[in-house]
């Protein structure tokens, strides 16, 4: 088996069971509210959590992105890379796939923790959307 092979293996294992934790947790929370005849009101507060999570997410990852990936396009030194071995001295170009792809890599782990984050405090928001009104 090569070395991309286990590693993209590994990866889908642990994406497998992250996401099976997070899937069989609301499974039973449904089950639960839905016995307790309040299926409609763990709907809004999962839905507003899922909102308040990928618009997070979205807004998290592009400002990251694009704040990581600004200085490259603006400034060409970032580009070159420049070693020495002995008296020679090599200048080599960083490919502009690998800044993207790194960029873009901590910019969705960035973005997932900010919005998970925010979904926790989804509930806020909820309640401040529908508060009954006041005096």
């Amino acid at each position: 088996m090569s070395r991309r092979l286990g590693l993209v293996l590994g990866g889908a294992m642990l994406a497998a069971l992250v996401a099976g934790r997070a899937v069989a947790d609301v499974y039973v929370d449904a089950l639960w509210f839905r016995h307790l005849g309040y299926g409609g009101v763990f709907a809004r507060a999962f839905l507003a959590r899922a909102t308040v999570f990928g618009v997070g997410t979205l807004l998290a990852a592009a400002f990251c992105f694009l704040n990581l990936t600004g200085p490259f396009r603006l400034i060409p030194a970032l580009r070159v890379r420049r070693r020495r071995y002995g008296d020679l001295e090599f200048a080599e170009a960083i490919p502009a796939r690998y800044w993207i792809g790194g960029a873009a890599a901590v910019s969705a782990l960035f973005g997932a923790w900010c919005g998970r984050f925010l979904a926790a405090r989804a509930d806020l928001w909820l309640a401040a959307r529908h508060a009954a009104p006041w005096g």
